[in-house]
């Protein structure tokens, strides 16, 4: 994204955010917001387009002090975590940060989105049943 997209705060309610954005400048589902909450980096990501250039926002830490009004940038992708073997064994937040007391892991591999898809799994539903009567014997 070459030009970042400025939105307002509408409103907050607990982790729940709604922003509102110029025509034209909507982010997609998904993608990382940035506000500057007193200093602090807030990220969230967008939920849902709620109408009249308005998304809903979930937040990814505290909105504690946040006020209607401050502005928030749209990153214009997705919030990414670093992957790889790297990661293994590793305690990361939401955001891809290490919480473990260790430093960063390196970016030999790019980092991922975070919604990224999960391998394909088997199917967990129950073998089809015979549809062949049992039998059994009395004596």
């Amino acid at each position: 994204m070459s030009e970042k997209h400025i939105g307002k705060v509408l409103q907050v309610i607990g982790p729940v955010l709604d922003i509102q954005f110029e025509d034209g400048q909507l982010p997609e589902l998904l993608n990382a917001i940035e506000i500057d909450n007193h200093g602090e980096k807030l990220v969230v990501e967008v939920a849902q387009h709620t109408g009249d250039n308005v998304v809903r926002c979930i937040a990814m830490n505290s909105t504690d002090g946040l006020v209607r009004g401050t502005e928030a940038v749209d990153t214009g992708e997705p919030i990414k975590v670093p992957v790889g073997d790297q990661c293994l064994g590793r305690v990361f937040n939401l955001l891809g940060e290490p919480v473990d007391n260790k430093p960063a892991p390196r970016p030999r591999r790019p980092t991922g989105p975070s919604t990224a898809l999960l391998p394909a799994t088997r199917s967990s539903s129950p073998p089809p049943r015979s549809s062949r009567p049992a039998s059994r014997s009395l004596t």
